[in-house]
């Protein structure tokens, strides 16, 4: 597959989802953190602290190549994805609880990504063949595909109200699909690498799908908040921006079939 067209076509693709994203939100949305800063602290720690170390030790604990490990790595070092804020509106939890976190992580993970990234890197692959991602170019490009769209969004929102009711619904029902459309398109273009050690990469996704959903859960109960919030926070901290770290993983000269599994 034409590797200059997926270039094209993920980031569009994820900056629609992002700016669909946007029309969710208004500026009280990330007041809210003021008013109620529990939940949003606690799932705010669980996306950024607990699942890259998760992953840390699921990696360890599998023992998985530097490569399959580093693709674990890049997944967990991503935000909340649409998926997360689908699933949550269809179980009647906390969607707003929802938005605000893949939001907000979404701005945080900006500067986390690459922090995250060349720790791991550094960690699983050494001196001899150290993957580090430059801070500067990382966090503009993560800003052009994130920040910017979702701030459109809310722009579109505040200019044009009757416009962005008429087409929240159907945005929200699209993000989830088009998210698995950017993955197809990578997988599709890299099937070669993804079905090597596929089998082990899948193990290992479901693994951390599965420890992710019960610590986040676990942490939230823990801190005495609800099960709905419980439950939004579990699926927070355990469906990331797969699309958003298929972006990351494509320019690499070797992406880790790792990454596109779990994305």
């Amino acid at each position: 597959m034409d590797a200059l067209w997926i270039q094209i076509a993920v980031p569009l693709l994820l900056f629609v989802v992002m700016m669909s994203m946007g029309l969710e939100l208004v500026p009280a949305d990330f007041r809210r953190v003021a008013e109620i800063p529990k939940p949003v602290a606690i799932g705010l720690t669980g996306q950024i602290l607990l699942l890259p170390c998760l992953g840390l030790a699921l990696a360890h604990a599998l023992e998985l190549s530097p490569r399959l490990a580093m693709g674990v790595m890049i997944i967990v070092s991503c935000p909340g994805g649409a998926p997360s804020n689908i699933f949550t509106y269809l179980a009647g939890a906390n969607l707003a609880l929802s938005i605000t976190l893949t939001a907000l992580s979404s701005v945080i993970t900006v500067v986390t990504i690459p922090l995250w990234i060349n720790f791991a890197s550094q960690h699983f692959l050494g001196h001899e063949d150290h993957i580090r991602l430059p801070l500067l170019r990382t966090f503009t490009q993560l800003l052009v595909v994130t920040l910017i769209p979702i701030g459109l969004g809310m722009v579109v929102r505040h200019l044009q109200p009757g416009w962005a009711a008429r087409w929240r619904q159907p945005l929200r029902r699209t993000m989830a699909v088009l998210s698995a459309v950017a993955v197809v398109l990578i997988v599709a273009s890299q099937w070669e690498t993804v079905s090597h050690d596929f089998s082990i990469a899948a193990k290992g996704a479901l693994c951390l799908v599965l420890a992710a959903l019960a610590a986040g859960y676990a942490i939230a109960r823990a801190a005495g908040l609800g099960r709905a919030d419980g439950f939004t926070i579990s699926v927070e901290v355990s469906l990331q921006n797969g699309a958003l770290a298929t972006l990351i993983v494509k320019p690499s000269a070797r992406p880790s079939p790792a990454a596109l599994a779990i994305a």
